[in-house]
């Protein structure tokens, strides 16, 4: 189970800086907005997994999370912090040591039901 936020804002600011649970899955949320499709992110992953070790590193998803972050307004650069907090939660629901995260490990993460308004034929 999810913890709750203690307080959660009657409004939320016009950039999005994660800071709660709740802030990190909006967060979450909007980097699906910018990536638009999962095959995005896997070819994002694919080129920033240059020797083929198989996903990201955590300094690796740092730099991918910083990169989309630049490209939207709504969203603000995360800090180490808030990097470290959105590591936990992509490793969280996948089976792995840790060490790295695969394309479909942060397809499932980014994508999951909570954040796809639409199924996979579009908009109901």
């Amino acid at each position: 189970p999810m913890p709750v936020a203690a307080k959660i804002p009657a409004t939320m600011s016009e950039t999005t800086t994660p800071t709660q649970q709740n802030d990190m899955e909006a967060f979450r949320t909007h980097l699906a907005a910018v990536l638009k499709t999962p095959d995005r992110l896997t070819q994002a992953v694919k080129q920033m997994d240059r020797k083929k070790k198989g996903g990201l590193s955590k300094r690796q998803f740092g730099k991918l999370i910083t990169v989309l972050s630049e490209k939207s307004d709504k969203i603000s650069i995360p800090s180490a912090e808030n990097l470290d907090q959105l590591w936990k939660m992509a490793i969280e629901g996948s089976q792995t040591d840790g060490a790295r995260l695969s394309a479909n490990q942060l397809v499932a993460w980014i994508f999951s039901e909570k954040s796809v308004e639409m199924s996979d034929e579009g908009p109901m």
